[in-house]
Formats: structure tokens, sequence, C-alpha cells
């Protein structure tokens, strides 16, 4: 993590002497994976629900915004060519006879695995069918080139790649010389290295708000930084260590406030035990204060007994529930701030399975 951290800033640094030196660029150890070095907690994006013959240039799904170098009306969503192994329509797919272009994938956070599947109007194996080039931000840190086979009828496969330095931005080409038209499916993201996603919590409301969170070993704490976006610009939200990610949430943990700034982007970073030792416990019961006596949510008299009980999830919610209603969610008032007076959850680690939380995967 210290390594990573370093090469970020290396990055940064360079980025500020554009102006006056040649950028010489990273190069990133990039290996090629399969699906199975997707790991617990990585993101699947489909484009299921989305209507036939919406424009691919400017589309953003899951918080991914996708431009293609040819413009519109070269790129849409819809059914060709029909079921492989590695697409399951709706997908990406071009049109017009011209597969020169970049696909430019802008991702929502740092990652350090991507890939997908795609297919090529070609019955053939193909040699260099498609390459992945990685930039973080706009620093290229590598690419790989990948061969296709018949899969079954066209040809295609998957492209999976993992680098040693994070990435943002994706630019996926395919061979043109050889295939007329191309199509993409089943967009993979996934980061090994003690970073990973917040996905939203609501169904109906900032479907494109995600969070990113970095966790950092110090020998007998960990350093846990919390980067938030697409969330309604300065506005105060309260963040929790958590049992279970959703609704009934089980035993929690009160960490601090994140507010977002006025492009609705905010970071916050929190000191404690952030891992696979993270726990609660209460041996026996005990009288505890009450400070806040009124409904809907009084402090309890005295605690529950309980062994202990590890809290691997995290979640953010609204501080208000007035908030909530402006930014169009549901206004139901939860308990989850200092006075428990908090709006709905807005971002949660359901991304992992309930027993298999992101703090479980972080060995001090």
């Amino acid at each position: 993590m210290h390594l990573a951290a370093h090469r970020l800033r290396v990055v940064a640094a360079t980025m500020l002497v554009t102006t006056v030196l040649a950028v010489a660029p990273l190069h990133a150890t990039t290996t090629p994976v399969g699906i199975a070095a997707f790991g617990v907690g990585s993101t699947l994006t489909t484009f299921t629900g989305i209507p036939n013959n919406t424009e691919v240039n400017g589309l953003i799904v899951d918080g991914i915004q996708f431009t293609y170098s040819l413009g519109n009306g070269q790129a849409i969503i819809d059914g060709g060519p029909g079921l492989t192994n590695n697409i399951n329509p709706p997908n990406v797919v071009s049109i017009g006879n011209n597969t020169g272009g970049i696909l430019r994938l802008a991702l929502p956070s740092f990652v350090d695995t991507f890939g997908y599947g795609y297919a090529l109007l070609n019955s053939s194996a193909v040699a260099n069918a498609t390459t992945i080039n990685l930039f973080n931000g706009a620093t290229n840190v590598g690419s790989l080139s990948y061969n296709s086979v018949p899969d079954p009828t066209f040809t295609g496969g998957f492209a999976g790649i993992q680098s040693t330095i994070p990435f943002n931005i994706v630019q996926v080409t395919f061979n043109s010389a050889v295939a007329p038209a191309f199509a993409l499916d089943n967009i993979r993201t996934f980061t090994a290295q003690g970073t990973f996603d917040m996905v939203h919590a609501q169904a109906t409301c900032l479907l494109h708000a995600r969070g990113q969170v970095r966790i950092t070993s110090v020998g007998p704490v960990e350093e846990m930084d919390v980067d938030v976006s697409g969330l309604p610009a300065n506005t105060d939200f309260d963040f929790f260590v958590i049992q279970v990610p959703k609704a009934p949430f089980g035993l929690a943990w009160y960490q601090g406030d994140i507010e977002t700034d006025d492009q609705g982007k905010g970071h916050q970073r929190f000191i404690g035990r952030f891992s696979i030792e993270t726990f609660i416990v209460a041996p026996n019961i005990a009288p505890a204060p009450v400070v806040h006596d009124q409904p809907p949510f009084p402090d309890a008299s005295s605690n529950p007994a309980t062994a202990p009980v590890h809290t691997f999830h995290l979640g953010l919610w609204f501080n208000s529930p007035k908030d909530a209603v402006a930014a169009g969610c549901p206004g139901a008032t939860t308990p989850f701030n200092g006075d428990h007076t908090a709006g709905v959850q807005v971002l949660n680690t359901s991304n992992f399975p309930d027993d298999q939380g992101p703090l479980r995967q972080l060995i001090p």
C-alpha cells in the first residue's frame, strides 16, 4: 500500500510539471487475467434494461462514462451478435462497418483489475483481436493485446488485465483489419490491493453515487480514506462500520461525517481497527448513559450482552431526511447520526456478501 501511494504521488508530481518537461510514462507490470481474478467485491457492469439503439458515445452506466472516438452513430446498445460465451445481450455493438475507433471508459474510481467479454464479426481465430490501454489520469501505465478464438461461432473471448499501478481510464480498441464490427459486454472491475468500492444503496435515486475506500495498515491501527462522488452538493453524511450492508444492518459503529463540496464529492480519513479484527463485544449487561431521550430513537439505558460480533461492512447515510427528500430519495428517519435523526442510507458495501464484508479481506 505504501508503494502504491508513493507511485500515485509520483504521478501527481509528474502531471504538475507537464508545462515544463516532457513526461515519461509510468510503466506498470500488466498481467493478463481471467474471470477468476475478479474476487469478492468486484463489480460487474451489464447493459440489461438499456433500450436498444441507445447511443454509446456519452453513455454512463454504473458510473462508467463511455466515449467513442468516431463520434455518435457508430456504437449503440443492441442485441447483436446474439448470445455467445462472453456476450449476453443487450450489449455494446459497433455499426457502420468501421471498428477503427477508440472506446474510452472513464471509471468512477481507481482500480487495478479490469476486463470485458467481446466478439468480432469473424469466425476464425484472430491475433491481437483487442487491445487494452490503461491510464492513471492522463498518464499511460501499460497495455496488453489479446488473441480471439471462436466463441463459439463468432471469434471473441474475455480480455482481462491486472496492473501494479492503479488506473481510472481504459481505452479499448479492436482489430479493424479483420473484423468490420465488434461487440462488448460484461465489464468487470476489481481492486485487489486494499482498495474497494462502495455502491449506491437506493433503487430509485442517486444511482450514480459511488465511493472508494483505501485502507492502509500503519502497525497497531489502520488508516481508512473514503472518497465519495455523485452525491448532492454541500451536504453532510454520516459514516458507519456495520455488521451487514443493508437492513437490518445489525450492530453499527459511528465513525464520523463526510461533507460534500459543490461538485458532490467528499473525502474523509478515519483511524482505527479496520481489518479482519474489527468487532464489537459486550461480555455482560451494564448501565448506559441516556443522552438523547426523544423519539423516534431514544437512547437505550443499558446494552444487550453479546459475544464478539464482527462488523466488516460500511455504510453512509444522509445526515438529514430533508436532504434525502431534496435529492429525490425516501424521507424516512433513521438512527444513523449523532442525535439519531438521520436520513436513509445512500452508499454501502453490498457488492460484498453479508458474511464476506471488505474488512474481512484485510489482515493487519
